[in-house]
């Protein structure tokens, strides 16, 4: 029966593939399956061979970069810590923020050692929780600048009675401190970033609306149409603290601005009559950036924040001048961290390149001194060789 005929269709699927016979269905089913299974063997095998091209590619041009960087390493008679500086080598130059002269001629390396003390740690883990803890780890660091610190406050989160029970209190944790032998002697105030359950309830309610507020204008654009002032007001009124509580934003760092305010600026005044609060720098990481920051707009006095959230959006929120908070504020901050992109910097903003596409790792602190000091050791500038707490910064520090 011809395979077309009108007989052939109106048969049975079992009596036409028997008519048909085997030899007229299953080749063409077998050729195409062949075909397909070609096809995806050449295309694996196709893979195969780019990658290994590839492979091969990154591997010869890693090992060529570890010998050129040895090399450069060799001949220039520097450690590990200097290597080719981003493939700079020998015309490297330095990122401007090394250059950069805070007060009392500190360098931005000395001021990140500074935050670093505010976690009430040294850069080797040991503890500076007491006065004359932290005294003993400043000195470790300072005293072979000739930089002598009288440490006068400690200050940490406290307990409080609530319903009967101890709880402790929602308050940021600070060190306070003076130099006692410069020509015109500084204090500083070095704030805590976040490192417990409560610093991370204060990111989320402090930072948590601009946050949201900037989301949502990925898809309607409304942080860049509107004044900055409407968005401002808008941020004061959505306080997420005030909304659930009624408590204002202060109720964190008030501890921190009282203790500015009535104990230490006049007893270091009291010690140096000619100061002024120029003569004073809050300094911070992270949580405790963003808070010297607040602080420093609110006060008029120097901040420097490492890797801080911004407040320029919610100057309104948190009681300042937004003016104020360009005049004293200098931010830095790396490649692929994501926490200086909440909100908006203002004051003077550093970039210092991350040697890694982590969003974690380019946040943390350490990672960021050992990157400062391979930035700015350069040939003829001032080394860190003396400062031990950082002479086992590795590669994969940065």
């Amino acid at each position: 029966v011809p395979a077309d005929s009108v007989v052939m269709r109106c048969m049975p699927a079992n009596v036409r593939a028997q008519e048909a016979g085997p030899e007229k269905h299953k080749p063409q089913r077998t050729s195409r399956g062949a075909a397909f299974l070609f096809g995806f063997v050449m295309l694996v095998v196709k893979g195969l061979w780019l990658s290994s091209i590839v492979s091969t590619t990154t591997v010869q041009e890693t090992a060529q970069d570890i010998s050129e960087s040895v090399a450069d390493t060799s001949r220039n008679s520097y450690d590990i810590y200097h290597l080719d500086r981003l493939a700079g080598g020998e015309s490297a130059v330095a990122n401007p923020i090394c250059s950069r002269e805070f007060l009392g001629g500190m360098t931005v390396h000395d001021v990140a050692y500074l935050a670093q003390m505010s976690y009430l740690k040294d850069g080797l883990g040991r503890s500076c929780v007491t006065e004359s803890d932290m005294g003993a780890c400043l000195a470790n660091y300072f005293r072979p600048q000739g930089i002598e610190f009288n440490v006068t406050k400690i200050g940490l989160p406290g307990l409080s009675k609530v319903h009967g029970k101890q709880r402790a209190t929602s308050q940021a944790a600070y060190f306070a401190a003076e130099t006692t032998n410069l020509e015109r002697n500084i204090g500083v105030i070095g704030i805590r970033g976040t490192s417990d359950a409560r610093d991370w309830f204060e990111d989320l309610t402090l930072w948590s609306d601009v946050a949201i507020l900037q989301m949502v204008s990925l898809v309607v654009p409304l942080v860049y149409v509107w004044p900055q002032t409407w968005t401002a007001e808008w941020l004061r009124l959505a306080s997420v603290r005030y909304v659930v509580s009624g408590e204002s934003t202060e109720s964190y760092y008030s501890d921190v601005e009282d203790f500015y305010q009535n104990v230490f600026f006049q007893s270091f005044k009291s010690r140096n009559p000619n100061a002024t609060s120029a003569d004073v720098m809050f300094v911070g990481h992270s949580l405790g950036g963003g808070l010297a920051h607040i602080l420093g707009a609110r006060n008029g006095v120097r901040s420097v924040g490492l890797e801080p959230p911004g407040v320029a959006l919610s100057y309104k929120k948190f009681g300042f001048v937004r003016e104020r908070y360009d005049r004293t504020a200098v931010s830095l901050q790396r490649d692929y961290d994501l926490v200086p992109q909440v909100d908006r910097q203002g004051g003077e903003v550093a970039h210092v390149p991350c040697d890694k596409i982590d969003y974690t790792h380019c946040h943390l602190l350490r990672p960021l001194m050992c990157q400062l000091r391979r930035e700015c050791d350069l040939p003829g500038e001032v080394t860190y060789l003396h400062n031990r707490t950082l002479q086992d910064c590795k590669i994969g520090d940065t």
